[in-house]
């Protein structure tokens, strides 16, 4: 039998937006001994969101960081989403021993039934409304894309379910029907990302006249769906002071981002279009969220959640597709939120939440998904894994 004086983890994450609140919430806990790695051609588009870049390890390749990992004989190793740049054959190199976890972001478990289906992400649905699956499926590159991508998520994807151990969601909801694919037998994690800050208190709230902003989705990915809320939003009468804040700048195609410029103004107008084209930094980033009187986020699947949670924040109302996980969550979570479909008109739009339904919104969340909670249901889940080595006679002194 083995005794460690500190479990040695070590973190696989290739987005920057998220290293700080991973940093902060497993350095917390001192029992464990964590190596955070980063690939070298992430650096460039992701790292400028990183304040602790100096816990990072930058590595060449994917292979190079599991090569590291074998040599320095972790315990645990946490993957921060399958992206397909991490290869499976890689992941499959780790020690039987070696408890894998996989922090899931939404992405990387959602087959698009829609157009068609090349992969064998478990949970399946139709992610794309009328004008966007027109757009897509127009388009060679986006096909191409489908086809290049496919053996290693069709073929490799279920040798990867099967060798992780634990798995996190995003909601609890992913978890269950995750657990439905007869390749996945992993245990449930619980692990969120978290400001530390944000849930202290509310904050003091813009006037719903003074505001002037109504976001549409918060990334280039084509999954928010942007060209159908365009034609929602070119139906209303919209006033001179509206803005509608489109985030340009985050995860995917430029040939995109360029089209829903040129269409977003011929549909909406120059005056009322904003795109975001370039990274704003977060304390300007989230002025433009307390400004917005609502939020027109198209996602089918569990996407934007950062951004949404802010927006209930700041007492905006959030619009989203009837069908999508997202709507459901929050339904069962008992927060006001409302749908693309059968609630967004424009009047609906400029009628401001009450204070109550502000109130209740924040505390429906803080419950969920505060600091110390968050922490907490951490330790728990690592006590598990810690318990699971211990049947294999490695121990740790906590």
């Amino acid at each position: 039998m083995e005794i460690y004086t500190n479990m040695k983890v070590a973190h696989i994450t290739h987005s920057g937006k998220f290293v700080d609140d991973t940093i902060g919430l497993f350095d917390s806990i001192d029992y464990l001994d964590n190596t955070y790695y980063f690939m070298a051609s992430k650096i460039n588009n992701e790292l400028q969101c990183v304040k602790n870049k100096k816990y990072l390890v930058v590595k060449n390749t994917f292979k190079d960081i599991i090569d590291d990992i074998l040599e320095r004989k972790f315990s645990v190793v946490i993957l921060y989403s399958k992206s397909y740049g991490m290869k499976t054959r890689q992941l499959l190199r780790l020690n039987k021993e070696t408890k894998l976890i996989w922090i899931s972001f939404g992405f990387d478990i959602y087959s698009d039934t829609s157009i068609m289906r090349l992969d064998k992400f478990p949970i399946k649905m139709n992610l794309f409304s009328t004008k966007t699956k027109r757009y897509l499926i127009s388009h060679l590159r986006y096909l191409l894309g489908m086809f290049y991508r496919s053996p290693e998520n069709y073929i490799a994807y279920p040798r990867f379910l099967q060798r992780v151990d634990y798995v996190s969601t995003v909601f609890n909801e992913e978890y269950e029907w995750l657990m439905k694919d007869k390749n996945l037998h992993a245990k449930r994690f619980s692990f969120k990302f978290v400001d530390h800050n944000k849930y202290d208190k509310l904050p003091e709230q813009i006037a719903m006249g003074k505001r002037w902003g109504i976001l549409v989705g918060n990334s280039i990915m084509p999954t928010a769906n942007h060209l159908d809320i365009f034609e929602k939003l070119k139906a209303m009468p919209l006033a001179q002071k509206d803005k509608i804040i489109v985030p340009l700048s985050y995860a995917g195609a430029k040939t995109y981002r360029n089209y829903l410029i040129r269409v977003g103004k011929k549909m909406l107008g120059e005056q009322h279009l904003m795109p975001l084209l370039n990274y704003v930094p977060l304390n300007e980033y989230l002025s433009l969220l307390a400004n917005c009187k609502a939020a027109i986020m198209g996602y089918k699947r569990q996407q934007g959640i950062g951004n949404i949670s802010w927006l209930f924040i700041y007492g905006a109302k959030v619009y989203l597709p009837k069908e999508s996980v997202t709507y459901l969550h929050y339904k069962n979570m008992g927060v006001e939120v409302f749908s693309i479909e059968e609630d967004l008109t424009y009047e609906h739009l400029n009628t401001p939440l009450s204070h109550e339904q502000i109130e209740k919104n924040f505390n429906r969340i803080k419950q969920a998904a505060h600091y110390d909670i968050v922490r907490n249901d951490l330790k728990k889940s690592i006590d598990e894994v810690i318990k699971d080595l211990d049947e294999n006679d490695i121990k740790f002194e906590i």
